[in-house]
């Protein structure tokens, strides 16, 4: 495989990460919304979804590539939190914790080697 077609894979990981980020979090937030959930749920239940859309893009990455199935998942995952870091920089207005995200990197980072490692041997 080519170095491009690989990035062109990379990046349609992201995308599919970020769209099961969206439609999750809008599903979510209708359950909130209708059924009541105390706001306590809220904060649990939007870090599983975007744990859950780490992993679902990392997969995605590591299943099209042919090895380093961790690399591509890394990267995967580096380029969607960076998008993530962004929007919520902008969206919170002053309420987003730096010191907390930077917490949860490393957390992020062996999750998304762990779905990139699982997609490269789905393949197999």
């Amino acid at each position: 495989m080519t170095k491009n077609n690989n990035i062109k894979k990379l990046l349609n990981g992201v995308m599919i990460g970020c769209v099961f980020c969206v439609i999750s979090v809008f599903v979510f937030s209708l359950f909130m919304y209708f059924f009541d959930f105390p706001v306590s749920v809220e904060s649990g239940g939007l870090y599983i979804l975007l744990n859950l859309a780490l992993f679902i893009s990392s997969l995605y990455a590591g299943k099209n590539v042919s090895k380093n199935g961790y690399l591509y998942g890394i990267m995967n995952g580096i380029i969607f939190l960076f998008i993530m870091l962004v929007l919520n920089i902008f969206l919170n207005q002053g309420n987003f914790n730096f010191f907390n995200f930077l917490l949860k990197i490393p957390l992020f980072i062996l999750l998304c080697a762990v779905g990139g490692i699982f997609g490269a041997n789905l393949k197999k």
